[in-house]
């Protein structure tokens, strides 16, 4: 694949993964003292996985130098 293909499909993947990541962002703003922590607990570990997901996805599709022939 072309390094320009790479980008691209990087950005399908990041746009599609997108209302997850705004899921676990909105879990993670809920009031814990309205509605328990435990959404909260979830929803932050759920923002840290998406970031980790996304730095994965960066390196094996944007820095690959188009080695995913």
């Amino acid at each position: 694949m072309s390094q320009k293909d790479l980008l691209d499909l990087y950005d399908q993947l990041s746009l599609s993964f997108s209302p997850i990541e705004k899921l676990f962002q909105t879990m993670s703003a809920i009031d814990a003292k309205k509605h328990g922590s435990l959404t909260t607990n979830y929803g932050e570990i759920g923002e840290r996985l998406s970031e980790q997901f996304k730095k994965e996805l960066h390196k094996l599709l944007v820095q690959s130098d188009g080695e995913l022939d």
